[in-house]
């Protein structure tokens, strides 16, 4: 992420938080907000763990580790496990 980016998010917290902390902030309901939010991205994340899993058991040894060699390219994940199987 660049700087500029990151400014400008933070900045935009700082602007949130400036107008959105009247004296009866109910901080109960944000935690319960962060706690649905947390659920929902636990539950997108094993979704996804799933959705791999299932793709790998079509998959012979080599075509596994080009594929997940993809996906880590593609995450910005940098160890490859491609040079793994040529030994």
């Amino acid at each position: 992420m660049s700087a500029r980016a990151l400014g400008a998010g933070t900045a935009g917290i700082s602007r949130f938080a400036a107008h959105s902390e009247p004296p009866n902030v109910d901080r109960r309901a944000i935690a319960a907000k962060q706690e649905e939010i947390l659920a929902s991205q636990r539950r997108m994340q094993d979704l996804s763990i799933e959705q791999l899993l299932a793709e790998k058991r079509f998959l012979t040894r080599r075509q596994q580790v080009v594929y997940f060699d993809l996906l880590n390219r593609r995450s910005g994940a940098r160890r490859s496990r491609s040079d793994d199987m040529e030994q």
